[in-house]
């Protein structure tokens, strides 16, 4: 029997990860779904006290599932993709346990404090298109029940369009996507 838990001071993403399933779990058959982490990441999470020293990510290869997955993200890099993740490549992406959940993530949520976790999990739901802010349709998203509202979505996320910029700027620099001059 699941317990539902709502209270004044459990955020949605608390609520979600008491209730399961979440965004921080894959099933089988899932890999394409999970998102490189960078060397710049992997140095935050790092200098985590509770996590210095400890294996948290798995290389894999880029399958030609994930190479796609990524080129629909960022449709104006193609090139730039290639580059970075060729077919016959690898990334590190963060670990999972045997059930397929996050190794992060924890009974009230992500283990890791705000500013240490990846850029992407601070971003999703949302993303950029161009300039404006948008965001993945994912129908176990708490955030996003009975809502196809961005405004609604953010509020409940208490993010809002500067944060969401700023997060995918720094995302797209820390993945390396915009090139170092």
């Amino acid at each position: 029997m699941v317990t539902r838990v709502h209270t004044a001071k459990a955020t949605i993403c608390v609520t979600c990860a008491q209730n399961g399933p979440t965004c921080c779990q894959f099933v089988q058959g899932q890999a394409s779904y999970s998102f490189p982490l960078s060397g710049v990441e992997m140095e935050i999470i790092s200098a985590c006290d509770r996590w210095q020293g400890k294996c948290f990510t798995i290389r894999v290869p880029n399958s030609t599932q994930f190479i796609s997955r990524l080129k629909n993200h960022f449709p104006d890099d193609l090139d730039r993709i290639q580059v970075l993740y060729p077919e016959h490549g690898h990334h590190e992406h963060l670990s999972t346990d045997e059930r397929g959940y996050c190794i992060f993530l924890g009974p009230k949520g992500c283990l890791l404090p705000g500013k240490f976790r990846p850029l992407y999990c601070r971003l999703f739901p949302f993303w950029v298109i161009g300039d404006q802010v948008a965001f993945f349709p994912f129908a176990l998203c708490l955030a996003q029940k009975s809502t196809r509202s961005i405004r609604k979505v953010m509020k409940r996320l208490k993010m809002n369009n500067s944060q969401i910029l700023s997060l995918y700027h720094e995302l797209r620099a820390a993945w390396e996507i915009d090139e170092l001059s």
